[in-house]
């Protein structure tokens, strides 16, 4: 059983890639990642829940996630920044 240790290392680096604008006939969907990799801060909005904050990243072009905390929305671009501790980011994806 040994032999599968490489493989569960392997699965657990593995992440999920994030965009920005998905493309004609898909849907946007968040998917909550915990201290991911994401881009710089690119802005902070008020947001009375976190759906308002998804959905502002929903239509935004720049947007790759967003971290809802407070009534406040810190939006994130594209990029390889080091993730805070304990940070629950909102990756945007697609699907058909």
């Amino acid at each position: 059983m040994l032999w599968a240790l490489p493989l569960l290392a392997l699965v657990g680096a593995q992440t999920v890639p994030s965009v920005s604008v998905c493309p004609p006939g898909s849907q946007t969907v968040f998917l909550l990642q915990h201290n991911a990799t994401i881009g710089k801060q690119i802005r902070a909005i008020p947001a009375a829940a976190m759906a308002d904050c998804s959905e502002h990243c929903a239509t935004s072009n720049d947007c790759v996630g967003v971290e809802f905390l407070g009534g406040n929305c810190k939006v994130f671009g594209a990029g390889k920044e080091t993730p805070t501790a304990d940070a629950k980011v909102l990756t945007k994806n697609c699907v058909k």
